[in-house]
């Protein structure tokens, strides 16, 4: 299963890990003004960028943050997500950063997780990631819109009506009665989270999470829906990769709470 930082870790991640990067900037948007992003890239179009000398010294600056730092060797730039304000961000910029490198040939800007920090690093993003890149596609398209979408797969219409009624206040809900319809909806709407029936008729749900999280999304947000609230069943939906377990007969606080806890949720302002 991948992976984003724990709690006060900085981790460094290379020019291909895109995925793992936006998924992490997805959670600092939920931060908002108290994360931020660093973007990091010469001067000019002839400047040289030593991005190793550059990771190397923000990495040992932010190691005892919660950060991911990404070096984009194509575009010769490092972009950095951290939980951490703008203004301590501009503090270490302005500060310890330009003790080492000349802002005439190297330049770093700082701008908050709100909408308009947001949508800057997601022009930068869409620019970055390459269009073979489809996990960093999938995760740039939750980063780039401004709602939740969320999918849901259950081959009971009464059920998919009620997660659709429950769920439609905190954004757009789409459906699905069977695995195969599911899974081109997730490749299409990237979801910010998806609820699964583990007893479908033509599989075991907690199977399918395991498969869209292996060869599809590994950052992908997991739910599992059962009537079968056992002990067992709870345990098998986290081996299996799932976030969380909502039973049923559905509760809408419930519902509502579980699909709020998901990492890339966008509350409404």
């Amino acid at each position: 299963m991948a992976e984003t930082p724990n709690t006060l870790s900085c981790k460094k991640l290379g020019p291909t890990e895109f995925g793992a990067f936006v998924d992490f900037a997805c959670q600092m948007r939920r931060v908002g003004k108290d994360a931020s992003f660093i973007h990091i890239r010469g001067a000019t179009e002839k400047s040289k960028v030593n991005l190793p000398e550059i990771m190397q010294m923000m990495e040992t600056l932010l190691k005892t943050q919660d950060a991911v730092i990404l070096e984009n060797t194509p575009k010769n730039e490092v972009l950095i997500a951290v939980k951490q304000d703008e203004d301590r961000c501009k503090n270490l910029i302005n500060g310890t950063f330009y003790t080492r490198f000349s802002p005439h040939s190297i330049l770093a800007s700082v701008l908050p997780f709100n909408d308009r920090g947001t949508e800057h690093l997601a022009r930068i993003l869409d620019a970055a990631i390459p269009s073979t890149d489809f996990v960093g596609r999938l995760g740039y398209t939750r980063l780039s819109r401004k709602g939740n979408v969320f999918l849901v797969l259950d081959d009971d219409p009464m059920i998919l009506k009620q997660m659709e009624h429950i769920l439609q206040p905190l954004g757009m809900v789409e459906t699905a009665p069977m695995a195969e319809e599911f899974l081109h909806k997730y490749k299409r709407a990237a979801p910010n989270c998806v609820f699964i029936d583990v007893h479908l008729r033509t599989e075991k749900g907690t199977d399918l999470a395991g498969v869209l999280r292996k060869m599809l999304d590994p950052f992908a947000y997991i739910i599992i829906i059962s009537s079968d609230t056992v002990k067992e069943n709870i345990i098998e939906t986290k081996v299996k990769g799932g976030n969380g377990f909502v039973g049923k007969p559905l509760n809408r606080d419930l519902v509502t709470r579980a699909a709020q806890a998901c990492n890339s949720f966008i509350p409404k302002k």
